[in-house]
């Protein structure tokens, strides 16, 4: 996947489902506070407060283990490259680490922030993972549980009648880093099993686009495509000069989707 992705994200079904969805996904942008570093704070605070320094890093290192599944990136990582055994801290190289993050403070300047599609309203973080450095354990769950690593802030979709009576909400594009948040929206359309969630993606510079539709805690369809596969008529070209016309492939790739879902769902009742 991209390292930054443009996403379309549109939401169809019956006119009362489609009203829950968008009223619970609006929320404030995660306030985690994870890249305000409280993992290497809690440690310092332990030794302030007479913990040996080694145990401090090695309780600190199992809490990340435990909520990780396994031993990989740890706060030791930080002071010694590469990690073959836990190795004693002499005071002086503590307090040469240590001083990097007192009086530090690293806040994410999206926190707070009111979006119209909350990654956070959608699965909420678990306390415990909010409580660890985003770089330890928060920047893995959010991959794991959102599809990126942090989320976006969303302007409030436009929603309109189809003609058969269902509704369909579009959000606004927005940018998502890493990756789309499928594993978000898959989760979501567990809690939501009256709507179809379409998100589509964009990242011209890595050649990869793509759809996919969630329905019942499910992705029921799912297309990765590269340039070649595209629709010709997303793209405009000048001197030489080709590029992807954004609004022409959102409407192409959200088409697509929707006729994959009519496919999808072709016996069920309308609502």
């Amino acid at each position: 996947m991209a390292n930054i992705c443009e996403n379309k994200v549109v939401v169809i079904w019956s006119p009362d489902a489609v009203r829950s969805f968008v009223e619970a996904a609006a929320g404030t942008v995660n306030a985690y506070d994870g890249n305000d570093h409280p993992t290497e704070r809690s440690i310092i605070a332990a030794v302030r407060a007479g913990t040996p320094i080694n145990q401090a890093f090695r309780d600190a290192n199992n809490r990340i283990d435990a909520l990780r599944g396994g031993s990989a990136r740890t706060v030791y990582d930080d002071m010694f490259e590469p990690r073959a055994a836990i190795p004693p801290v002499p005071a002086d190289r503590f307090e040469e680490w240590a001083a990097g993050y007192e009086g530090k403070r690293d806040g994410d300047p999206e926190a707070g922030k009111h979006s119209h599609l909350s990654l956070e309203s959608l699965r909420p973080m678990p306390p415990e993972i909010r409580a660890e450095s985003h770089h330890l354990v928060g920047y893995f769950w959010c991959l794991s549980n959102w599809g990126c690593k942090f989320e976006p802030t969303v302007d409030a979709p436009e929603i309109k009648e189809m003609p058969d009576g269902r509704l369909m909400a579009t959000y606004p594009t927005f940018d998502t880093p890493n990756r789309p948040a499928l594993a978000a929206f898959e989760f979501a359309s567990g809690n939501h099993p009256e709507i179809a969630i379409i998100s589509a993606w964009s990242e011209e510079a890595t050649d990869d686009f793509g759809y996919v539709v969630a329905r019942r805690g499910e992705n029921v369809v799912s297309q990765q495509l590269s340039a070649d596969d595209l629709d010709p008529d997303v793209f405009e070209e000048d001197d030489g000069f080709r590029w992807v016309n954004t609004s022409a492939l959102w409407e192409s790739l959200v088409y697509a989707a929707v006729t994959a879902l009519e496919d999808e769902v072709e016996h069920e009742p309308r609502p």
